[in-house]
C-alpha cells in the first residue's frame, strides 16, 4: 500500500488527534518503510492507544501546518523511529569530554541536536520536535528545578547500558564490575558530604529520601521510648486497617505509646512539610512549625524554645529552592547536641541538602545532622537517583523490604547506571567546587546587576523590584567584594578547585587548604529570586516562555498561580509575591545567556507596563 501525503482540514483529525495549530504532521508509514521528518529533538510525547481504522488513516495522510518552530511525528505501532536527519544523532564521546572541566561551557543539550528520537511504547507516537530555531535560542535558568545531566556523567553511564549489566548481588564475572562500581560511587557520595561510604543508603528521589528519613526518625524514637512499639505496625506511614475518617482508632492489640514530637519550619520542601502534616493529621505525631524572618531565616531561638523530652526529630532543609536562603544549620546542630547532653535525649537532626550540594560546601560533620538527603538530577545527575544519609549509630527501620539489597535497609536490585551516574556528579561537584562557586556568583552578580540596571530611569517606579531571601546577597556591592576575596584566595593555589579541609562553618565554599576566608554565603550563588510590584508573573512567563526558561516559584509545585506559600512565610507583600520569577543559573550557564535573559525580561516587562 502507497503512502500518501494530501492536505486535509482539522476538522477531520479532530476525533483522532488532538488539534495543533501552527504544527506539521510527519508520517513514517511501517510497510514501505518511509518517513518525513523535520530535523529536531524530541521536547514532549503524547500517546494515543491504537485502533485499526485509526492507524490505516493515520499512515496515509500528513498535514502541512504552517510553523517555523515545531513539528509533529506520528509513528505506527511496533514501527521504531530511524532519525535519518544528519543533525540527530546519538552521543559521541567527543561531544562528551572527560579530561577537563566544562565550567562556563555550553551543555551539549543546548547547543546542538544530540539526542536520537526513538522511544516506543507500543502504540502511536506523537511527537513534539522542536526544531534547531526555536529550541536552541531557549536559555535555560532553572537549574534549581533540574539540571541537564552533564557531559562525564553520561560518558560514566554508558558503559552500564551497553556492556556492563550485571546484577551486583551475584558472584559471578558479570556482577563484579558492577558491584565494585557501586561501591566506588557511594564513595565519591561520601566524600561530598566527608562521611564513611557505608552511611550513604541509595534511593529513587529526593521525596523518598525525605519520607523515610522521618520515618526512621520515629523508629528511632519508639525504639527507645516505646519497647519498639508504635501502634502501627512497625510503619510511620497511615496504616488503612488503622485510620477511620481521618483519625486513629483504637484496637485493643494496640500498645498505650508516646506520640513523638517533630519540628520543622514553614517553608520546608512539600516532601518533607506534607509528610509531616499528614502524619500529624493521622495523630502519628506532635508537630511544631518554626516561622521564618523576611529573609527567610529560621528563628533559631524559637527551634531551641520548641525542643521537648518527647522530641523525635528537627528537619530543617539546608537551603531553600524558592529563594536559595541558606539556613543556620551548623548553629541549629550545636543547639540540638547541647540539648541533648544536657537533657540525655537524643533528638535527631535532618537536612534536605538537595538544593545545597553542587553549589555550596555540605560537610555533614561540621554541620552535626543524622539524616541528610541527597538528590542527584539538582547537580549533574540523571533524575530517578537519590540517596540518604544515616548516621551509623541511628536505629533504622527497613525501607523496603526484599532481597536485603542496601545493608538489608532498602531492598531491591540496585539501578546501576543511574548510581555511577550520581557518584560522577558527586565527583565532579568536589573537583569543582572552588571553580564552580566562582562562576556561578559572577554569573549571578552580573544577572542582579543586569535586572537592576534595565530598570532604572524615570519611565519605570522606583518600587518596580524586589529580590527577595537575604539582603546581602543580593547586594551587588557585597557581592563584588566577595568574588573579589574568593579570585585571590584560588589564585594562591595551584590546585584551584581542591576542597578545603574541614575547618568550619557549613556555608564557607571549598578553597585550598590553608587558605582563611571571610566568604559565608548566606543565599545559594547561583539563585535570584525577584519580583516585579503589580505584574503577574503568569503573564510575564507567557511573554518569555520562548525565549527564557525559568520558574514562577518552585518547579517542585504544581502549576498554579497561587501565592508562594514560601514567600508569604516570609511576608513578601503581596503586590510584589504574585509578580515573582526564580532564575537559578548553573554550571554551563554562560554571561550570553544571562544578557540575553535580562534583555526578554526587560522586553516583556516593558510590554506588560505599556512601554
Amino acid at each position: 500500500m502507497d503512502s500518501k501525503v494530501t492536505s486535509l482540514s482539522l476538522a477531520a483529525l479532530s476525533g483522532a488527534v488532538v488539534a495543533l495549530l501552527g504544527y506539521q504532521l510527519l508520517f513514517h508509514h511501517e510497510a514501505e518503510n518511509k518517513h518525513y521528518e523535520t530535523p529536531g529533538i524530541l521536547a514532549y510525547l503524547l500517546t494515543h492507544k491504537r485502533t485499526d481504522s485509526l492507524t490505516q488513516s493515520l499512515t496515509h495522510l500528513a498535514v502541512p501546518l504552517s510553523s517555523e518552530k515545531t513539528s509533529v511525528l506520528i509513528v505506527p505501532d511496533n514501527t521504531p523511529i530511524k532519525a535519518t536527519a544528519s543533525e540527530v544523532t546519538t552521543p559521541v564521546s567527543n561531544d562528551y569530554p572527560t579530561s577537563s572541566s566544562l565550567i562556563g561551557s555550553p551543555h551539549p543539550a543546548t547547543k546542538t541536536n544530540e539526542y536520537q528520537s526513538c522511544v516506543y511504547l507500543g502504540s502511536i507516537h506523537i511527537y513534539y520536535l522542536l526544531t534547531d530555531s526555536f529550541y536552541y535560542s531557549l536559555t535555560f535558568l532553572d537549574y534549581n528545578a533540574t539540571t541537564p545531566i552533564f557531559p562525564e556523567v553520561v560518558q560514566a553511564m554508558i558503559p552500564f547500558f551497553t556492556k556492563y549489566f550485571g546484577n551486583p548481588s551475584s558472584s559471578h564475572i558479570y556482577s563484579q564490575v558492577c558491584k565494585e562500581s557501586v561501591d566506588i560511587a557511594r564513595q565519591h557520595i561520601g566524600n561530598l558530604i566527608n562521611v564513611q561510604p557505608s552511611n550513604i543508603l541509595f534511593t529513587s528521589c529526593g521525596s523518598e529520601s525525605d519520607n523515610r528519613a522521618i520515618d526512621i526518625a520515629i523508629y528511632h524514637y519508639h525504639k527507645r521510648h516505646n519497647n519498639g512499639h508504635n501502634g502501627h505496625n512497625g510503619r510511620t506511614s497511615p496504616s488503612p486497617s488503622k485510620v477511620e475518617h481521618g483519625h486513629t482508632s483504637t484496637h485493643s492489640t494496640d500498645v498505650a505509646v508516646t506520640i513523638p514530637h517533630v519540628i520543622s519550619s514553614t517553608i520546608e520542601h512539600p516532601a518533607v512539610l506534607l509528610y509531616l502534616k499528614t502524619l500529624e493529621r493521622y495523630k502519628h505525631i506532635k508537630l511544631t512549625l518554626i516561622k521564618v524572618d523576611s529573609e527567610g531565616f529560621v528563628n533559631i531561638n524559637s527551634l531551641s524554645s520548641a525542643l521537648s523530652p518527647d522530641t523525635a526529630l528537627v528537619t530543617i532543609m539546608h537551603s531553600n529552592n524558592e529563594v536559595g536562603t541558606i539556613q543556620p544549620i551548623k548553629a541549629i546542630g550545636k543547639i540540638i547536641q547541647s540539648y541533648n547532653m544536657r537533657e540525655k535525649a537524643n533528638i535527631l537532626f535532618h537536612s534536605d541538602a538537595a538544593q545545597s550540594l553542587g553549589k555550596v560546601r555540605v560537610d555533614v560533620k561540621s554541620l552535626g545532622v543524622d539524616l541528610l538527603t541527597i538528590v542527584g538530577h539538582k547537580y549533574g545527575a540523571p533524575k530517578g537517583i537519590a540517596a540518604l544519609y544515616v548516621h551509623e549509630n541511628i536505629h533504622a527501620c527497613p525501607l523496603l523490604v526484599g532481597g536485603g539489597q542496601e545493608y538489608g535497609l532498602r531492598a531491591g536490585t540496585e539501578n546501576v547506571p543511574y548510581i555511577v551516574g550520581l557518584g560522577e556528579a558527586s565527583r565532579l561537584a568536589l573537583a569543582e567546587s572552588g571553580d564552580l562557586l566562582l562562576h556561578m556568583l559572577s554569573l549571578k552578580l552580573r544577572l542582579i546587576a543586569g535586572i537592576m540596571h534595565a530598570f532604572e530611569g524615570p519611565q519605570y517606579p522606583t518600587d518596580l523590584l524586589r529580590f527577595n531571601g537575604p539582603v546581602r546577597s543580593n547586594d551587588p556591592v557585597a557581592m563584588q567584594q566577595d568574588l573579589i576575596i574568593l579570585k585571590l584566595i584560588l589564585e594562591s593555589s595551584h590546585s584551584p578547585s581542591k576542597p578545603k579541609e574541614n575547618d568550619g562553618d557549613d556555608s564557607a565554599p571549598h578553597v585550598p587548604s590553608g587558605s582563611n576566608t571571610s566568604v559565608q554565603l548566606d543565599q545559594l550563588p547561583n539563585t535570584v529570586n525577584v519580583s516585579f510590584k503589580n505584574i503577574r508573573s503568569q503573564y510575564i512567563m507567557a511573554i518569555i516562555n520562548d525565549k527564557v526558561a525559568c520558574s514562577q516559584g518552585s518547579a517542585c509545585h504544581s502549576d498554579s498561580d497561587k501565592f508562594s506559600l514560601v514567600l508569604a512565610a516570609m511576608h513578601v507583600p503581596s503586590e510584589y509575591g504574585a509578580g515573582t520569577l526564580r532564575l537559578s543559573l548553573g554550571r554551563h550557564s554562560t554571561t550570553e545567556d544571562i544578557d540575553r535573559a535580562v534583555i526578554c525580561l526587560k522586553e516583556a516587562i516593558d510590554a506588560l507596563l505599556g512601554k
